[in-house]
């Protein structure tokens, strides 16, 4: 459910879903900010790459259709691709001996994703 959406919710349901979309951004930032915090990955803004990680994840609802003209496979190839995509958003750094060659300073910093 995407914030556009949730004004059609009666009351009750409008907290349920907010709740419900605040405990997954919540679990998706924890996620993002362990592979961050173990220093070989790097990202140039943590709320910029879980927001388009999330983008990703709730776009699914546009094209997806139980009864839709997708097969199974062909859904889990889309799948596969989003999450290499989401992979590519927290970049594997490069190696101390890599930057020392280049002549880098010592940082991390994140190759953006090629759409």
């Amino acid at each position: 459910m995407v914030n556009s959406q949730l004004q059609r919710l009666n009351a009750r349901h409008y907290t349920l879903a907010v709740r419900m979309r605040d405990d997954y951004e919540r679990k998706l930032t924890e996620i993002v900010e362990a592979c961050l915090r173990g220093g070989e990955h790097a990202a140039p803004d943590l709320e910029l790459t879980v927001f388009a990680i999330l983008q990703m994840i709730v776009a699914i609802a546009d094209w997806y259709a139980p009864a839709g003209p997708l097969t199974i496979a062909e859904i889990a190839e889309i799948a596969a691709f989003y999450a290499d995509l989401a992979e590519k958003m927290v970049a594997p750094t490069r190696s101390p001996a890599e930057r020392r060659v280049s002549g880098a300073a010592d940082v991390s910093p994140a190759t953006p994703p090629i759409f």
